[in-house]
């Protein structure tokens, strides 16, 4: 049998057997166990030959009884003494110092069908020679690479091989030097460093090698499985694996090994983890991050002139609080690289760096390097390293060489300066030759606020207490600060000059830089007359600065300026980065910069950008220019309709429709000034308003409405306007692009309208046939309004007969004839006879979409023309869907509305939309229905569902890990890109053209995927590979049952950085937006800190159904076979609450008695007995009753419905009486918090009346199943015990209930969300 083919059913044998464990653990640590075996057991026959040769007595590792041949014959788990037996065996023989924890007394064997696979799988190399123990080494480490695409094994990092390859190849380790890593877990690189230790063998003697090779290989690793592992990889190498089990930070190997250090350290530590504990070695910087220990632990262990290659993240690299550590690394030893991988392995934003640091005297330079493709192959990988370090040429991989003292002056960030655009150079000289221009620094003073320690702040603001403004609180809408206070104690122990006083300027040094809060007197307290002393507004958190003017400078100005393109460019120049975020220190914001105009220049300024925030740069230079404003810049500043249309927010496709129109007369008006030398306009923008101005829809008359072709030669005319827009330069142009991109939705909206201006008019009447008993109908369609239909088709939904029609004019008419046959379910009323149908029709509008309706018809006929044929035919199967998600269109019912405004706003580039509904409300149905043709989105669009609840959760918490969440995602769109025609390979995935194929290794390749790379990162990596795919398609992700995240993160299992990172990844990718589903309880995360996602988004609730679509939902799925009357319908609608879930459910009852008792007619007798039965034992009353989650809130509940018979109004204050009385004491307020709890779960509903709210249950069925399955006393009783345990627990302090709206809020007793 062959390698590949042994692997591949030891693989199999994995997947079938081991179910729920880690491959890792059932199949690479047993393997690397036997493996050591056959090591043993080879060594040993070696030997004993050598021996008899000798005539001595041989000296054996194994004892007889545990040979290969022996145990591979009787296999048997290993007890303690014989792994203690073979493990001390094989380090005597290597001449390696007994290490008692190292002998891996844990393995557990696999059994059955993956044992014996897993001994063929060892038993098939010969190891007699080293070139065939490295052979097999090899295979082994490709097994540990297919194992870990099963399944990942403890959270362990493993270096991908493309980077362990040009860490070592950097590292340069040659024979006979001192190698170390001092966290290897597997031993990836020291198995690297092993190989290339063995190339650069060949060219020594070979007793200069036998001399190399008696040197070990170092290393230190926590867990005992992976040591074993990499000791087996090792061991097969070639090399004396000198590796310990244990912590290296929790020894000092700079002292351990003081005598000799190393010649070469590599190392790819953990990141992000927090360590604690007196046991950590007191290290020259202090910190407990891991990656900060491990980078000093490296370096300090070198020897002099030994090299360290740390791979590090970014965050180290220019965060604050690493800053002494760069410092001693820049001033104590020889940074001589600093290398950013490349995307293709680490994501559009750069996540992993290498450190190159040599043990010697500091360099008078840095190289930062930015590899563009990192070599696949090991030579490849030694020729770039080699050019690297010698300081060659290395194109097309960016270098850049920044002086060590210029990166100590930038608080020692380790990232090369950025440059500024020509064309932000072309504005600061044009303003240095025009007005005065000075350092910041020296026209304000910049005043560094100081850190405020989270203990002392407060979410009250009495006592005198005064509010901490943070840089998350700056607004440059409305400047109001979020609740967080310092108590007033605190106060005098901030320097006066600290704190904030009117007329300061707040000014954002992390996260969004430059943003601004200007200080007026408004918002200051007012103090006592005569007091000398500044009046003290709020205090400044350290992410911010007070700015305070020196000089003649209106510090309105200086904000205006602040906010330029010019002065933000210059700011994010200067910035650094923390993770993803800008941060930017004072003494370089001391070097901004500064226009200094005069006063009178400064004024004007200001009064231009008045009415509308502009570009204060921009006015400055037009008005030292002695420019008169642009017409066409003030038209976009003053028309009200212009205004609207590129605001920040979408306006409704009706508002939206009319502002557009009012926005072409505008410009067609300046168009026709401009054209007669009667308005100036820029140069550059008078093409494109020439064009805006002669579109057609500009040259209607007033008060005319377009129609389709009109509008189509609109839309042709918007593409080369938006060309012609995007060569105006500065704010005008950005602002020409968005009307012109507005302007190009608003034409697809009006030709929406246009194409709908139909009315389709229906009338019938009776044509005898006589001596049949049957008759035949005559249905007369006519078409109103200004808009044609075309493949129109119209049928009764009661007979087979259908009309077509090609061509369908306004003002034509048309006739469908239809024989009504003796065995329709007539029913007798009064002395007619009635049969309630529908007309259906279809066809397509001008504009192309499809579009279709039902129009309802009363036939009625004399009673005594047609006996009632009461022959009842079998009804069949129930249509009625219940619980299920609706995937056929034809019995989707309603959310029209919905379902056009979803695709208004995707389509007009919306990023996310939040579908809020609690469960059974048709969230997912909704979302099925989005590929439907009629909505068109499929041409321009990936629909990609991604269900939270179709992942495995944490096995012992509520909630879905991070990784688990983002492997989701890639999963479901590689999926659905394949079905779609895209079959987009993961990196490092086998490619293939059949479909099956793909999904099969899509699915295994992804473990590897996620293997060593951060979950977000990967998801990136992704996207943007399929979002290049798919072009020009774009993707929509539909993210269902998205309130899960929450309950991760409140259990701890998920990372609350879940939603900026789906945030961040939908604002920097233009071509994906999502749509996002859950409960009611979404609308509490977004208003609190989820507001980072759905801050920019559109929000649509799912309302009750309307009463038209409850009716239709209710008839259109037994047309024909039964009829509902119209007060049985009226019933329905009232006893459901209109709720999509409980309509068809109480109708599947009605079919069910209909086909039991022979109906064909249902009144509302027949829906009153089948909603009798449907409250008996209801599990979706029962899982309400559940969701109200506190005894206290379920028998508020029996109170409203106790008391809703009662001549008082059933308000707050009566329900907390009725609560006192029933021995349950709170505040109104608690009441309050419950009662709004009910309304989210839609179990409770408030009406607004004259004399003030009013409450009563939401939905009549669940009423009825409360009167019968509910024992309103017992509750009472429950909610009493409830209540007493709560004091108890407390010792009498009545907690419970804030505590348990403040975990639902997902926020921390200070007031901050909770992390």
């Amino acid at each position: 049998m062959s390698t590949e083919s042994a692997t591949w059913n030891l693989l199999n044998a994995v997947r079938g057997e081991s179910a729920g464990a880690s491959a890792v653990e059932s199949l690479v640590v047993p393997l690397a166990l036997l493996l050591a075996l056959r090591w043993a057991d080879e060594y040993d026959s070696e030997h004993a030959a050598i021996a008899e040769f000798n005539g001595e007595e041989p000296r054996a590792i194994l004892p007889p009884t545990l040979s290969w041949s022996t145990w591979r014959e009787n296999p048997h788990p290993f007890s303690s003494q014989e792994v203690s037996t073979l493990w001390g065996g094989i380090r005597s023989v290597l001449g390696l110092s007994p290490d008692p924890r190292s002998t891996h007394c844990d393995v557990r064997l696999p059994t059955g069908k993956l044992l014996a696979a897993t001994i063929d799988w060892a038993d098939q190399f010969p190891l007699d020679t080293p070139i065939a123990r490295r052979q097999a080494g090899e295979a082994f480490t490709e097994l540990v690479t297919r194992a870990m695409d099963l399944a990942q094994f403890g959270g362990e990092l493993v270096t991908p091989r493309a980077m362990g390859q040009m860490m070592v190849a950097l590292a340069a380790p040659q024979p006979g030097e001192r190698i170390y890593d001092p966290c290897f877990g597997m031993g990836g690189l020291l198995v690297e460093a092993a190989q290339t230790l063995w190339w650069r063998g060949r060219d020594i003697s070979p007793g200069e090698w036998t001399l190399a090779q008696s040197v070990p290989v170092f290393g230190v690793e926590r867990q005992a499985a992976l040591h074993l592992v990499a000791f087996v990889r090792l061991l097969l190498a070639g090399v004396r694996p000198a590796l310990e089990l244990g912590d290296a930070l929790e020894r000092e190997a700079a002292g351990r090994h003081h005598d000799q250090g190393f010649d070469c350290v590599v190392v790819d530590p953990p990141w992000g983890s927090k360590l604690g504990g007196d046991q950590l070695y007191e290290f020259p910087i202090q910190g407990r991050v891991s990656e900060s220990l491990f980078l000093q632990h490296a370096v300090r262990s070198l020897r002099p002139g030994g090299r360290a290659v740390v791979a590090v993240p970014p965050t180290l690299l220019e965060r604050s609080s690493d800053y002494e550590l760069r410092q001693w690394l820049l001033v104590n030893y020889r940074l001589e690289l600093v290398i950013r991988l490349p995307a293709s392995k680490t994501g559009p934003a750069i996540k992993r760096c290498l450190l190159v640091v040599r043990c010697g005297p500091p360099s008078d330079t840095v190289r930062f390097v930015d590899i563009e493709t990192l070599p696949e192959l090991e030579q490849d990988s030694r020729s770039l390293a080699n050019a690297l370090v010698a300081g060659e040429n290395v194109a097309p991989h960016k270098v850049q060489s920044v002086p060590v003292q210029d990166l100590l002056k930038a608080d020692a960030r380790l990232s090369p300066p950025q440059t500024l655009s020509p064309a932000i150079r072309k504005l600061l000289q044009e303003c240095r030759q025009r007005t005065e221009v000075l350092p910041l620094g020296e026209v304000a003073e910049i005043i560094a606020s100081r850190h405020i320690p989270a203990a002392i702040v407060s979410d009250h603001g009495n006592d005198g207490a005064i509010p901490l403004i943070r840089a998350s609180d700056l607004r440059d809408t409305t400047g109001e600060a979020r609740p967080a206070f310092i108590p007033e104690s605190e106060i005098a122990k901030i320097p006066q000059r600290q704190l904030v006083v009117p007329g300061d300027l707040l000014v954002a040094t992390v996260g969004s830089i430059g943003s601004s809060l200007l200080i007026g007197n408004r918002t200051a307290p007012s103090t006592e007359a005569g007091s000398s002393r500044p009046q003290i507004v709020a205090v400044a958190h350290s992410s911010v600065v007070i700015v305070r003017p020196k000089r003649l400078l209106d510090v309105r100005f200086l904000q205006a300026v602040l906010r330029s393109e010019m002065l933000q460019a210059q700011l994010r120049a200067q910035a650094g980065r923390l993770g993803s975020t800008f941060r930017i220190v004072t003494t370089e914001l001391q070097q901004l910069p500064m226009p200094v105009p005069p006063p009178a220049v400064q004024k004007r300024v200001l009064q231009r950008l008045a009415d509308r925030p502009g570009d204060a740069i921009e006015a400055l230079l037009s008005i030292l220019g002695g420019q008169n404003e642009d017409a066409l810049a003030a038209l976009l500043r003053e028309n009200v309709a212009i205004r609207q249309l590129t605001g920040d927010g979408l306006p409704e496709p009706e508002e939206l429709y009319h502002l557009g129109l009012a926005a072409f007369l505008a410009l067609r008006a300046l168009r026709n000034q401009a054209a007669h030398s009667q308005a100036q306009v820029t140069p550059l923008a008078l093409p494109w308003l020439l064009t805006l101005g002669d579109v057609p829809v500009a040259q209607r008359r007033r008060g005319e409405e377009p129609d389709v072709e009109l509008l189509d030669a609109t839309r042709r005319m918007l593409d080369p306007a938006l060309e012609q827009a995007r060569l105006v330069e500065g704010l005008l142009g950005k602002e020409l692009i968005r009307l012109t991109q507005r302007l190009t939705l608003w034409t697809g909206i009006a030709r929406t309208r246009a194409a709908g201006d139909f009315r389709l008019k229906v009338e019938h009447q009776f044509e005898d046939l006589a001596g049949t008993g049957a008759a035949r109908l005559l249905i007369k369609l006519s078409l109103a309004g200004r808009a044609s239909l075309s493949e129109f088709i119209a049928r009764l939904d009661i007979t087979g007969e259908t009309l077509r029609v090609a061509e369908f004019a306004p003002g034509d008419s048309t006739a469908l004839r239809v024989v009504l046959s003796r065995d329709l379910p007539w029913e007798a009323e009064a002395d007619s006879l009635v049969l309630p149908c529908r007309l259906v029709w279809s066809a397509r509008r001008v504009d192309g979409q499809p579009v279709d309706g039902t129009e309802a018809l009363m036939l009625r006929r004399p009673r005594n023309e047609l006996a009632r044929d009461r022959s009842s035919s079998a009804l069949g199967v129930s249509p009625y869907i219940t619980g299920d998600v609706v995937e056929d269109a034809e019995m989707f019912v309603g959310r029209r509305a919905i379902l056009d405004d979803i695709k208004t706003h995707i389509g007009g580039g919306t990023k996310v939309i939040l579908l809020e509904g609690n469960r059974r409300t048709g969230k997912t149905s909704i979302l099925r229905q989005l590929p439907r043709p009629d909505l068109g989105l499929r041409e321009s669009w990936i629909l990609v569902e991604c269900s939270l609840q179709g992942t495995v959760g944490d096995a012992t918490k509520d909630g879905i890990p991070t990784e688990g969440i983002f492997r989701l995602i890639v999963r479901d769109i590689g999926i659905t890109c394949a079905s779609s025609g895209f079959l987009v390979p993961l990196p490092e995935m086998e490619a293939t053209a059949d479909l099956n194929s793909f999904r099969f290794r899509f699915a295994r390749a992804l473990n590897g995927f996620f293997r060593d790379i951060d979950p977000y990162e990967a998801l990136q990596i992704y996207v943007d590979m399929v979002t290049e795919a798919i072009g020009p398609r774009r993707l929509l992700l539909m993210l269902d049952e998205f309130d899960k995240v929450q309950v991760g993160i409140d259990n701890g299992v998920t990372s609350p950085q879940v939603p900026e990172n789906i945030r961040n990844l939908l604002q920097t990718r233009p071509a994906v937006a999502a749509i996002i589903t859950g409960s009611r309880r979404l609308k509490r995360l977004r208003e609190e800190y989820w507001s980072a996602l759905f801050g920019f988004g559109h929000r649509i609730g799912l309302d009750p159904l309307e009463p038209d679509e409850v009716r239709e939902l209710v008839t259109r799925p037994v047309a024909g076979r039964l009829g509902f009357d119209d007060e049985s319908v009226a019933l329905i609608v009232q006893l459901t609450a209109r709720q999509p879930y409980l309509v068809p459910s109480l109708c599947a009852r009605v079919f069910e008695l209909a086909k039991r008792h022979g109906w064909r007619r249902i009144r509302s007798g027949e829906t009153l007995e089948a909603a009798s039965r449907m409250v008996r034992d209801n599990e979706h009353f029962q899982a309400l009753w559940s969701y109200a989650e506190t005894e206290r809130r379920r028998y508020l509940m029996c109170l409203c419905n106790r008391l809703a018979g009662g001549s008082q109004r059933v308000n707050a204050a009566l329900l907390n009486e009725s609560l006192d009385e029933a021995g349950i004491t709170l505040p109104i307020e608690r009441v309050d918090d419950d009662l709004k709890f009910l309304i989210e779960l839609e179990v409770v509903a408030m009406a607004n009346t004259p004399l003030g709210p009013q409450y009563e249950l939401a939905i009549p069925l669940m009423r009825r199943w409360m009167e019968l399955n509910v024992d309103a006393e017992a509750q009472r009783r429950k909610a009493v015990h409830e209540q007493q345990s709560q004091d108890t627990a407390s010792n009498g302090i009545d907690h419970g209930s804030d505590a348990e709206a403040s975990n639902r809020a997902g926020i921390r007793g200070d007031g901050r969300p909770q992390r």
